[in-house]
């Protein structure tokens, strides 16, 4: 057993959630800094997901990971099928003013702030 997966178990209890297996295998096959690179966060992050004592909130990043390396997908009213990594990149943007006057990111930030899944106060590192 490698130690991802070791430390994964051992903190699971068993039986891992099918995101979380997912991560594991991309941190045994590659390293946990690039499985975080992949899925858009720090290394701490993937450590904490692992370790399951991750203080943040931990839907946002089952989300990356199965956005990422999962293939999930849903309906933006703006863009239409997008991966949920994009989506929550995109709302992570929206949170903050309008940097720049990019069509693209004008349209998604007014899209953004519109739309059901977005919610201002929610960290999504």
């Amino acid at each position: 057993m490698s130690k991802p997966r070791e430390k994964a178990l051992a903190a699971y209890g068993g039986a891992l959630p099918d995101w979380i297996e997912v991560l594991v295998a991309e941190s045994e096959r590659t390293s946990q800094s690039k499985a975080a690179a992949a899925i858009g966060v720090s290394p701490a992050v993937v450590t904490g997901i692992l370790g399951n004592n991750y203080k943040g909130i931990v839907a946002n990043v089952e989300a990356r990971v199965r956005g990422s390396l999962m293939r999930d997908v849903v309906q933006c009213p703006a863009l239409g099928e997008i991966s949920t990594r994009k989506c929550i990149d995109w709302r992570d943007r929206a949170k903050g003013p309008i940097k720049g006057n990019n069509m693209l990111r004008v349209m998604m930030f007014r899209s953004c702030r519109k739309c059901p899944r977005f919610k201002p106060q929610e960290e999504t590192e």
